[in-house]
């Protein structure tokens, strides 16, 4: 999801009444929150300010009366838009290459959403991290060595797995039938 904790985004469907907020001179601008919580396997998110709902919670002791606790509820991720941070509208969001990161932008305007590190640090662990050369000499070696290490892995297992294999199976006695005496 390209929607992720902390985002600032706005409201797209719904009522009027819970997309607008109008200011003290009667302007109407959006309303907008701050992500709480991503939901990524049900599609969803948690925005703080949206989607209210009330619940009724009993008493949990003699002494105390019950309440009713206001929360938020998930929302669909195609109902809300990140707000651009330059024009402060709803933007789509795309994915830029800085640094050789991956680097979340706003597809109005271009901001990035997110900083950048460029620390030395930083850039340092990335180069350590990247995958080196591998000359053909390597490529022949270990080819040639992995079959040898597959067998020695078969011919030798542990001791009770041995026993096991190697033990003849118990002889099972049949039971004779009992046979009623028969008295006189």
């Amino acid at each position: 999801m390209k929607i992720k904790v902390g985002d600032t985004v706005v409201l797209l469907t719904g009522d009027k009444k819970d997309k607008f907020v109008e200011d003290k001179k009667g302007v109407k601008s959006r309303k907008t929150g701050k992500v709480l919580k991503v939901l990524p396997k049900e599609e969803k998110v948690i925005v703080e300010g949206f989607n209210l709902i009330k619940k009724h919670q009993r008493p949990q002791r003699e002494n105390e009366d019950g309440k009713i606790i206001t929360t938020e509820a998930p929302i669909h991720v195609s109902n809300v838009a990140v707000v651009d941070p330059k024009t402060n509208t709803p933007t789509r969001v795309g994915y830029k290459n800085v640094n050789g990161t991956n680097v979340r932008i706003a597809r109005k305007s271009g901001e990035l959403l997110e900083k950048v590190s460029t620390s030395k640090k930083a850039l340092k662990a990335k180069e350590t991290t990247a995958p080196k050369e591998v000359k053909a000499k390597d490529v022949k070696a270990k080819e040639t060595a992995a079959p040898k290490e597959v067998k020695a892995k078969e011919t030798t297992a542990p001791k009770e797995v041995k026993a096991k294999e190697t033990a003849a199976p118990k002889e099972v006695k049949a039971k004779e039938p009992k046979v009623k005496k028969e008295t006189k």
